[in-house]
């Protein structure tokens, strides 16, 4: 899950300027490390540093104000309890219908924890067993079976020895296209005629690229296995699904929006 979040300072739609206020600027600070740390009585972290280096360069007064949530602080700005609110505050469509906000300093992603779910033998061997392997296999023998047949045809007359009549030549003739394909070559076998050997040069050829994407096959029947095993691959995998989020972000509004029943956690 990937959805972006944009951290800001937010304001308020009518703050134009704070250098003509008689008064300091009531500033909100919400949310969590690294942007916002707690020492004490000490107000500190990454977005607290930047508001204070701002109000430095502008000749700012203001008031530092410690809020509970990020939410409390958007509806205290919002009412105009407070002037200023910042920390790790997402962007989103609806919160930029109440308050204005600045640039974004900081971009991130959504992501989403789940337990593992266990597989078995039988499970991976599921894997093997779908649509398009069988058809690769049979499509493979298939092809063996007819270039088996190729050599048999153009080498039962010279090289009997080696591709004899009947169905015990066939089969050899298929055995030689096995160990072709596999470069395995164990030289029992070598087709002497010229139809023989123009047959065996088209079948390297074509091996090697069967072969190969007979490889990619089985590796992706391996690694789809392994993606899987995971109870939610993907945001779609959340509907319907109990997901922990904490309220008042954009987590707990992906969550619903991808139709998950949401837990609000502190």
């Amino acid at each position: 899950m990937n959805q972006l979040r944009l951290l800001s300072f937010i304001f308020l739609c009518f703050l134009l300027s704070a250098t003509g206020w008689a008064k300091p600027l009531k500033v909100g600070v919400a949310g969590s490390a690294p942007f916002v740390v707690q020492n004490g009585k000490v107000i500190d972290g990454i977005s607290v540093q930047i508001w204070e280096a701002v109000a430095d360069v502008e000749g700012y007064e203001f008031q530092l104000v410690r809020y509970g949530s990020v939410k409390e602080a958007l509806a205290a700005v919002h009412s105009g309890e407070l002037d200023v609110a910042i920390g790790p505050i997402s962007i989103t469509s609806e919160r930029a219908t109440q308050v204005d906000f600045t640039q974004p300093y900081y971009s991130s992603g959504l992501g989403i924890l789940s337990h593992s779910v266990e597989t078995g033998m039988m499970d991976h061997a599921k894997k093997f067993l779908s649509g398009a392997f069988i058809y690769g296999v049979a499509f493979l023998s298939g092809l063996l079976l007819l270039v088996g047949a190729l050599v048999w045809l153009a080498e039962r007359k010279k090289n009997q020895g080696e591709f004899p009549e009947g169905a015990s030549g066939l089969a050899h003739g298929m055995w030689f296209a096995i160990v072709t394909m596999t470069t395995v070559g164990y030289g029992d076998k070598c087709p002497k005629s010229l139809p023989g050997r123009l047959v065996t040069a088209a079948w390297m050829l074509i091996a090697t690229i069967s072969y190969s994407t007979l490889t990619a096959g089985i590796a992706t029947a391996l690694t789809l296995s392994n993606l899987d095993s995971v109870a939610i691959g993907n945001p779609e995998d959340m509907r319907g699904e109990r997901v922990g989020v904490v309220g008042g972000t954009t987590g707990a509004e992906a969550a619903r929006h991808f139709g998950a029943t949401d837990i609000i956690c502190p």
